[in-house]
């Protein structure tokens, strides 16, 4: 080998073993970010988080107290109710069943369920804080590396809730969330781009009625 192919060899060994200690700390970083986000929700606490969509703030979706500071964090009326994130372990195989049928072409859509639906297939608490008036729910099953890895981890439902000030158009990235919401939060999770939707708006939404029929709310 000439030293000219020795010395480029050299270089390209370095750069390579430094790119695989940028891959270690970023995942090290990652698995940080995830364990302290489960701790949060176990307490009680409210988060600031990336989904599978827009950038949202959320808490365990069975913890009533934790569930009113988000309300009043962002100056939300109590009678809008907010949507839940679960994971696939937390469903009956029906439930899986009419959630991914509701969205067969891959964009995240969260599915209004009536109550004699969702209580049947859903296996984790709710609080009735998180209930409309009618008895329905919002559910989404997100496939995002962060969503699933926390809501798994944790064992809740995630509430979920677009990180805006109510009134406020929701933020397209995490630069365009209002401070006052960023610091009202017990936890906000770093702005890291491998956490991060490439979708930048929200969920479709579609109602599911008894007869199984399903109406768009939102496209």
């Amino acid at each position: 080998m000439t030293p000219t192919c020795y010395g480029a060899a050299r270089q390209l060994s370095r750069q390579l073993a430094f790119d695989d200690l940028l891959l270690i700390l970023h995942s090290m970083m990652e698995e940080v970010i995830i364990a302290d986000s489960v701790t949060a929700i176990l307490r009680g606490q409210t988060l600031l988080y990336p989904t599978d969509t827009i950038w949202g703030i959320g808490c365990d979706a069975g913890n009533s107290l934790a569930i009113e500071r988000l309300y009043a964090i962002k100056g939300r009326d109590r009678s809008k109710s907010m949507l839940v994130l679960v994971a696939q372990n937390m469903l009956t195989s029906e439930g899986v069943r009419l959630l991914t049928e509701c969205s067969t072409d891959g964009r995240p859509t969260t599915v209004v369920m009536p109550q004699q639906v969702w209580q049947q297939v859903l296996k984790v608490d709710i609080a009735p804080l998180m209930v409309a008036d009618d008895g329905s729910l919002g559910v989404r099953l997100p496939h995002h590396h962060f969503c699933e890895a926390v809501i798994s981890r944790a064992n809740r439902a995630l509430v979920s809730t677009s990180a805006n000030l109510s009134g406020q158009a929701s933020p397209s990235c995490f630069a365009d969330i209002d401070a006052h919401l960023r610091n009202a939060v017990d936890f906000c999770v770093p702005d890291l781009p491998s956490f991060v939707s490439s979708n930048n708006r929200g969920s479709r939404i579609v109602k599911l009625d008894l007869q199984g029929h399903v109406t768009v709310i939102r496209p």
